[in-house]
């Protein structure tokens, strides 16, 4: 169709692009897809640990996504990188551009993101192949019965809310060894 625009994106002030006639399932995306680009807001509380030409590591703090996401109104680290004139890789989704490993909102911790396209492409496979060691700590209520153990099962997204990951048949492999201090 011709005629004038029914829809557009904006993203820091610009209309990122225009769609004509939009409607049924073509305009559910156009929403999924508006709400993941938002104005960038800085958080002080995220802090840069080391920039060069090809990675920014930042210290992630709680309330953060990793991303823009569907449902979730608040900051990204991408949208706070944005905010203070970082440039991060164009490889990766949209909404996720840069990001080779993601930490939930409510998890805290370090994160790299990549600012070159081969330092995305040579970190996305050290994850892929599961080369980097990962430590989490973490505050539990309780004692833990074992105080040591290992949880073998597969993670995937809830069936039930695409937003949570659980154990899930059919999910990717995934163990995590952990251990009372």
């Amino acid at each position: 169709q011709r005629g004038e625009p029914e829809a557009h994106h904006t993203a820091f002030g610009q209309v990122v692009f225009q769609l004509m006639g939009v409607q049924g399932s073509h305009q559910a995306a156009l929403d999924q897809h508006r709400e993941a680009i938002r104005e960038p807001l800085d958080v002080p509380e995220l802090v840069v640990l080391y920039d060069d030409a090809d990675i920014v590591v930042v210290d992630k703090p709680v309330g953060v996504a990793a991303h823009p996401s569907h449902g979730f109104e608040g900051p990204s680290v991408t949208g706070v990188l944005a905010a203070r004139g970082y440039r991060i890789s164009t490889s990766g989704a949209p909404e996720r551009r840069g990001v080779v490993q993601r930490l939930d909102v409510g998890t805290s911790g370090v994160m790299v993101l990549a600012k070159s396209e081969p330092a995305y492409s040579h970190l996305k496979a050290q994850f892929r192949d599961r080369r980097p060691e990962k430590v989490y700590h973490a505050l539990v209520q309780g004692l833990p019965d074992p105080l040591r153990g290992t949880i073998d099962g597969p993670i995937g997204r809830h069936p039930n809310h695409d937003w949570k990951f659980g154990v899930i048949a059919g999910g990717r492999e995934s163990v995590t060894h952990y251990e009372g201090l």
